[in-house]
């Protein structure tokens, strides 16, 4: 099934609804830590960088250490606003999944959703805000600091932040354990993506949903593009997106267009856990 992609906001309905769901975090809405205090703690987050983290020869430095600190997220705490990297990009996805995709829905209420790569946590704070109990991931450290700083200055307990890699998912805890999967902006960050996807497909319950926004490549082949840029690896085409999903187990497989900004969107159903082939997979044992 192929969706297309949007062309402007308007095409969007759920956009509303979702800026609304961020006025829970007004810094009106703080618990038990003033704005000036807030902002205070934020501003040492922003202040911290380490540019230089290519030349590291320790793998776990560069994994917690990584980029240099950037905000994530368009957030407006009323008193204060905070320009990120992407913008209102966290609004845009839970829109398509939405609107598009028919995926989605608004009251989350009940699900378990894991978040893969949460950053400074814009899509996090969307899912909490819906009811779902989130579990949010991210092998920066400083990132799950700041999201973690933030879901207690707000007083959110359905947030749980974990500083950890998508290929620590193996976990015992990890498995069959989520109703729905967001993987947002992270696939053209990984170098094996298959091993990642089944790392997915397995953390997913029978019946869950993998959600899934990258870069792509235009193509109508099941190609991938070599993109070694910073910390970007592969970028998709639409149909080689969807024979990953098919082959890592996904059924019922939507994906889009590249869209005018050069991101691809996809989604995907676990129906019940089956085997995958391991001719030549880097990770034998997997599950």
């Amino acid at each position: 099934m192929t969706i297309p992609y949007y062309m402007q906001p308007g095409d969007l309905p759920s956009m509303d609804f979702y800026r609304q769901l961020m006025e829970k975090y007004k810094s009106t809405q703080l618990i038990g830590i003033g704005e000036i205090q807030f902002k205070s703690g934020l501003e040492m987050f922003l202040q911290e960088s380490r540019p230089d983290f290519i030349r590291f020869s320790d793998v776990e430095i560069q994994r917690k250490q990584s980029i240099e600190f950037k905000w994530g997220h368009d957030h407006d705490f009323g008193t204060f606003k905070l320009a990120g990297n992407m913008g209102t990009r966290h609004l845009k996805h839970l829109c398509v999944f939405h609107d598009q995709f028919n995926r989605l829905p608004y009251d989350l209420t009940g699900k378990k959703i894991l978040d893969i790569g949460c950053w400074t946590g814009g899509v996090s704070l969307l899912l909490a805000a819906c009811g779902a109990h989130v579990v949010a991931i991210d092998e920066v450290k400083k990132y799950c600091e700041c999201l973690d700083y933030m879901a207690k200055s707000f007083g959110i307990r359905n947030l749980e932040v974990r500083n950890m890699s998508l290929y620590s998912l193996g976990a015992e805890e990890f498995q069959d354990a989520f109703d729905i999967v967001m993987f947002a902006g992270v696939l053209y960050h990984i170098t094996d993506m298959i091993v990642g996807m089944r790392h997915i497909f397995n953390a997913l319950k029978d019946g869950g949903t993998c959600l899934l926004e990258s870069t792509g490549f235009r193509a109508n082949e099941p190609v991938f593009g070599y993109m070694r840029r910073k910390w970007n690896w592969f970028d998709p085409s639409p149909q080689a997106l969807h024979d990953l999903f098919s082959d890592v187990g996904f059924v019922n497989i939507s994906v889009g267009h590249v869209t005018p900004d050069s991101r691809l969107y996809g989604a995907a159903f676990r129906q019940t856990h089956v085997d995958i082939r391991r001719d030549g997979l880097s990770v034998p044992n997997i599950r």
